[in-house]
């Protein structure tokens, strides 16, 4: 199985664009015969995209029945590759920073919701912005994947969750916004040691904002090392054969 890691560049309250980077991409990746294609956190409507003003964020959130949705799954059966992206979800009137799989059939067979709270203001109001509670798996041709967004893996309580779960690989959206000297000196290897916690093959995508100043980058995961990389400061789409 082939999976494609886009390292590709959103746009914040752009919904359309960020949708058509989407298709795009999808495109591209099927055409380099990947079953499967993954986005960073958020990338739908931007990780910068909400005001923590309600009445304006519910109408920036999407519903599993928007029109945007709805275009991304007609999309991954025309094209025939399974995708996977970040966004902002409105489930009646709560707003969730949520994780999507969409099969190549156009069916959604995945909708996990972050479980810590650090992708929100702490003044955002709680009764508005929620966070999930759960690790849910998938199945995807023969294959278990789990999601965690983010800080999801820096919370010792969820890596022991996670950790005894089984997968067969566990996909880590995340929006980081740390420059390039740093995260190569420092951060690349802290994160491949959390990686290691989750006890399965880990697959990082981040993404490129120039507005939030974020530099992309892909990594595969495994036992502490680096398989694979799309160094970070690339755009691109990082290949991972599993």
């Amino acid at each position: 199985m082939k999976i494609g890691l886009a390292s590709k560049e959103f746009i914040n309250k752009d919904i359309e664009k960020n949708t058509n980077t989407i298709i795009e991409t999808m495109i591209e990746a099927k055409e380099n015969n990947a079953h499967m294609i993954c986005f960073g956190e958020a990338f739908l409507q931007g990780f910068d995209s909400l005001s923590w003003n309600y009445e304006k964020d519910k109408e920036m959130a999407l519903s599993l029945s928007s029109l945007p949705i709805k275009i991304l799954c007609n999309y991954a059966k025309k094209i025939g590759i399974c995708v996977s992206f970040g966004y902002i979800e409105n489930y009646k009137g709560l707003l969730y920073c949520s994780y999507m799989t969409i099969n190549e059939n156009g069916e959604i067979i995945n909708n996990f919701r972050r479980v810590s709270p650090g992708w929100k203001e702490s003044y955002a109001d709680p009764t508005h912005y929620k966070e999930g509670t759960t690790f849910p798996t998938f199945k995807y041709k023969d294959l278990t994947f789990l999601v965690g967004l983010c800080g999801d893996f820096w919370h010792e309580k969820n890596i022991d969750m996670v950790s005894k779960i089984k997968k067969d690989i566990v996909l880590w959206p995340l929006f980081v916004d740390f420059n390039i000297q740093e995260f190569e000196s420092q951060y690349k290897k802290e994160y491949a040691e959390q990686a290691n916690k989750l006890k399965s093959k880990v697959l990082f995508i981040n993404s490129i904002s120039k507005e939030s100043k974020a530099f992309g980058g892909s990594f595969e995961f495994l036992n502490g090392d680096i398989l694979n990389e799309l160094p970070i400061g690339t755009e691109g789409i990082l290949y991972v054969e599993i």
